[in-house]
């Protein structure tokens, strides 16, 4: 098993994290700065963290994430602008801790509205590079996610979207070699000025990674599966030997949440996600993520 000194890579993460937070005290008093900076910290639940079908491989974990972002904006006509932006993330768990991982990444977004108006289109173009980091190199990886996507009032209260994804990730395993398609859609719903509940649901055409002990994984994994490998985190965590498998599969995902501003630089959101895998060879799970977080935006 090949692993790295997480302390250095979570020291590098941390001072990247320090140095945006910082920064941006000193573009604060610049009136009407291009330059925006904001803090997040999550905590939450995973109950199905191994993505396996069969209850025995199940495990469930709690995890912890804080996250920064560097972001410049500007118009280029009163219809069209961009942004550009630089963010990282730190995210540990508290049983499986192999899994922790460290990122950073940059995006570039596009957008123009053709026509000015309240209810009128605005179109979005977007390229995203991050680069993610563990324990294990098998599972360092690095994804690019390039999506185009509309977005719309329908009322002064309820705001949709919709758009389309592609994603790439290339990692120094095999099974975590993954290439997704994905169709994205979006309601948000204004309660009042300062609250509102959002839903949405995404449909991912691709691959699948599920981890199971090896020794009591059943044929129709092995007969479906395009690539698997030991899963070194899970092995260092749990006894045995425990395999991570690819296979091609359907997902629908579903998500609703709470999203509540306090004052004019902070909100709170609650949100759980769940999620349904249909994978070749009627190999099917399901997973839920709950997730509380905290945002400032400096």
């Amino acid at each position: 098993m090949i692993t790295k000194n997480h302390d250095k890579l979570f020291l590098r993460q941390a001072f990247l994290l320090a140095a945006i937070l910082m920064s941006s005290e000193l573009w604060a008093v610049q009136d009407k700065s291009p330059w925006s900076t904001n803090a997040k910290i999550s905590v939450g639940g995973d109950d199905n963290l191994s993505q396996a079908e069969q209850a025995s491989d199940i495990a469930e974990d709690q995890f912890a994430e804080i996250s920064a972002s560097l972001a410049f904006s500007r118009l280029l006509t009163v219809k069209q602008g961009y942004t550009i932006a630089g963010f990282t993330k730190l995210k540990g768990h508290k049983k499986f801790s192999a899994l922790d991982s460290n990122s950073l990444g940059f995006s570039a977004i596009y957008r123009i509205q053709p026509k000015l108006g309240f209810t009128q289109p605005l179109y979005q173009l977007s390229a995203t590079l991050r680069v993610e980091e563990f324990d294990f190199e098998q599972r360092d990886n690095t994804t690019i996610e390039l999506r185009a996507q509309v977005k719309k009032r329908i009322t002064d209260k309820l705001t949709a979207s919709v758009g389309l994804e592609q994603q790439t990730t290339e990692s120094d395993g095999t099974v975590f070699d993954l290439q997704r398609s994905k169709l994205l859609t979006n309601l948000d719903l204004s309660l009042n000025r300062s609250s509102l509940l959002y839903f949405s649901y995404n449909y991912i055409d691709g691959d699948s990674v599920s981890t199971g002990f090896a020794n009591n994984q059943p044929f129709k994994v092995i007969y479906a599966q395009e690539a698997f490998e030991q899963d070194q985190a899970f092995s260092k965590e749990l006894s045995g030997t425990w395999m991570a498998y690819k296979i091609s599969a359907k997902t629908q995902t579903f998500k609703l949440g709470y999203n509540k501003r306090i004052g004019n630089a902070m909100s709170i959101d609650i949100s759980a996600l769940m999620a349904d895998v249909k994978a070749e060879g009627n190999n099917n799970y399901q997973r839920l993520i709950s997730r509380f977080s905290l945002s400032k935006r400096f």
